[in-house]
C-alpha cells in the first residue's frame, strides 16, 4: 500500500486542501494532517486508523499498484476517452487580410508575406472543395453529430467579402452544417442580415476596454473602432444569435476593467440572456515582439481588483480555458458542481482533429499558427494530403513528453499549450507548465473560497 502517483493537492486555505486523483476521478476537501500523512508515507512507522485507511484506499489516494502500473492504466484510460470523443471540427480561414491593425495581433506574420499573399480571399471553387473534404473526413465518424463550421481570418466579415461569405453559408447549410464566427466587429452591422438569415451563432468579438483604451489597441488606420463594434453588437443583440465578447487583458489595461464593466452594465448586457463575457490574458505571437505578462500576475491583479469592484466578477475569467485548452468538463465544474473528473492526455482539440482551411490550400490544426506555412499540417487541394507536422500534433501528449510522464499534474493540464511551448522553446513537443501552476496556485483557491462563502450564505 502506498500513495498514488497521481495524487494532486491544492492548498485553498491555511488548513484546507483539495485532494485530487485524476486516475480514480476523486476530489475531496481534506485538512493538513491528511496531506502530511500522504507526503510522509514512506517514513511513517504508524498507520492511520482503519476507517481513514479504508477511505483513502476507496478514493484511490492509496493503492497497491506500482507507479508504472498506474501510468499504464492512465494511458489506456486517456486513449479510450479521446477515441470516444474524437471527431473533426472545421474552420474556414476566409482571408488573412484584416481591416484592423491591432497592436498584439498573433497573425502578424501574415503581414510580412506581402499584400498579395495576405489579401488573397478563398474562392468559390476552394469552398466547394473544402466541403467535399469535410464530408470525407466527417464520414469517418458517422456516430458523431456534425459540428458547426467556424468562420475565421484574418477578418472574415469585411464588406468586400460579403459574396463569398454568403456562398460559404449557402454551401454549408446545403450540406447540413451550422456556423459560428470570430470577428473584430468592425463591419458586423453590415453582415447582420446575413448572419440572422443563416443563424450564425455564436458570434465572438472583442472589446479591450473603454473607448480610449480599446481605440489605442484595436484601430483601423488612425481611427478607433470601439463605437463601430458597439453598433454591430447592438444590431444583432435582439436576434437569436449568441454573442461572445472577450476582453484581452494585460498589466496596462486591467485598471480600466471597472470602467468597461460599468459601460456594459449600463447597456444591460451583463443580464442579456444570449451574451457572454470573458477575460482572456494576452498571449504572445510568432514574429512580433510584444511584452506578455505572466498569467500569475494577471490572475492576482484581476482578483485584487474584483474584490474592490465586484462588478468585474460579471466577466467570466477564462483562466482554465487557457491552462486546460479543452473547456469541459473543467476542474472548477468538478469542484463546484460535482461533475465527474475526466483525465486528459492532450491539451486541446488541435491535437485531436481540428482542421483550419486557408485561401492558399493549406490546413492548420492550431488557430494561433495559421498563416505560418511551415506549421501547416496538410493541404486540401488538389488532393487531401497531410505533412509530418500532422503526426507531430497528433502524437503530442503527456505520455510522449518525458517531463509530463513524470508529473502527477499532467492528466489535469494535458501538457499545456503547444503554441506557448513553441514561443518559449521553439518546439511544440515540449510542455508548457507556467499557466497551470498559476491557475492552481492563485485562481482555484480564490474561486473555491468564494464558492464556499456563497454556499454558506445560501443555507442561512
Amino acid at each position: 500500500m502506498k500513495p498514488s502517483f497521481y495524487n494532486v493537492s491544492i492548498q485553498v486555505d491555511e488548513n484546507e486542501f483539495l485532494l485530487i486523483n485524476p486516475l480514480s476521478g476523486s476530489l475531496d476537501e481534506v485538512d493538513k494532517d491528511v496531506i502530511e500523512l500522504l507526503d510522509s508515507w514512506e517514513e511513517r512507522k504508524d498507520l492511520p486508523d482503519s476507517r481513514a485507511l479504508e477511505h483513502l484506499t476507496g478514493r484511490g489516494y492509496l493503492t497497491e499498484r506500482s507507479s508504472d502500473e498506474e501510468m499504464a492504466l492512465m494511458e489506456d484510460m486517456c486513449r479510450e476517452i479521446h477515441e470516444e470523443y474524437r471527431h473533426y471540427k472545421h474552420a474556414i480561414i476566409v482571408t488573412y487580410d484584416c481591416n484592423m491593425n491591432c497592436v498584439y495581433c498573433f497573425e502578424s506574420g501574415a503581414w510580412s508575406r506581402g499584400a498579395s499573399w495576405r489579401k488573397k480571399v478563398i474562392s468559390k471553387e476552394q469552398v466547394t472543395r473544402i466541403f467535399d473534404v469535410i464530408d470525407e473526413l466527417d464520414s469517418r465518424f458517422p456516430h458523431i453529430p456534425k459540428e458547426k463550421v467556424s468562420l475565421y481570418g484574418g477578418e472574415p466579415f469585411m464588406v468586400e467579402n460579403m459574396e463569398i461569405i454568403e456562398f460559404i453559408l449557402e454551401k454549408g447549410t446545403e450540406a447540413g452544417y451550422g456556423f459560428d464566427a470570430n470577428t473584430n466587429g468592425l463591419d458586423l452591422k453590415e453582415f447582420a442580415p446575413l448572419l440572422k438569415c443563416y443563424g450564425v451563432s455564436p458570434v465572438r468579438t472583442t472589446l479591450d476596454g473603454p473607448p480610449e483604451i480599446h481605440d489605442k489597441r484595436r484601430f483601423n488606420g488612425k481611427k478607433g473602432t470601439f463605437h463601430d463594434v458597439i453598433e454591430g453588437i447592438e444590431v444583432i443583440q435582439d436576434s437569436k444569435i449568441e454573442i461572445g465578447i472577450r476582453v484581452n487583458v494585460d498589466v496596462d489595461t486591467i485598471k480600466y476593467l471597472p470602467e468597461l464593466a460599468r459601460l456594459i452594465q449600463e447597456k444591460g448586457w451583463f443580464d442579456h440572456p444570449r451574451m457572454r463575457f470573458a477575460l482572456c490574458a494576452l498571449v504572445g505571437c510568432i514574429g512580433r515582439d510584444i511584452a506578455v505578462p505572466s498569467l500569475a500576475r494577471i490572475i492576482k491583479e484581476v482578483i485584487t481588483l474584483s474584490q474592490e469592484y465586484p462588478l468585474i466578477s460579471r466577466f467570466r475569467a477564462d483562466w482554465e480555458g487557457i491552462v486546460r485548452g479543452v473547456a469541459e468538463p473543467n476542474l472548477m465544474s468538478v469542484i463546484m458542481k460535482g461533475v465527474p473528473l475526466i483525465p486528459r492526455s492532450l491539451y486541446c482539440e488541435a491535437h485531436l482533429t481540428l482542421m483550419g482551411y486557408d485561401p492558399h490550400g493549406d490546413i492548420y490544426s492550431c488557430p494561433r499558427f495559421v498563416g505560418h506555412p511551415e506549421q501547416k499540417i496538410g493541404t486540401y487541394e488538389p488532393l487531401l494530403e497531410f505533412t509530418r507536422n500532422y503526426e507531430r500534433w497528433q502524437k503530442r501528449s503527456i505520455f510522449t513528453m518525458p517531463d509530463c510522464a513524470a508529473c502527477s499534474n499532467s492528466p489535469l493540464c494535458g501538457g499545456g499549450c503547444a503554441h506557448t511551448a513553441y514561443l518559449k522553446t521553439g518546439d511544440i513537443t515540449n510542455p508548457s507548465c507556467e499557466a497551470f501552476n498559476a491557475f492552481i496556485e492563485h485562481y482555484v483557491p480564490y474561486m473555491y473560497k468564494k464558492w464556499k462563502m456563497q454556499q454558506s450564505t445560501a443555507r442561512v
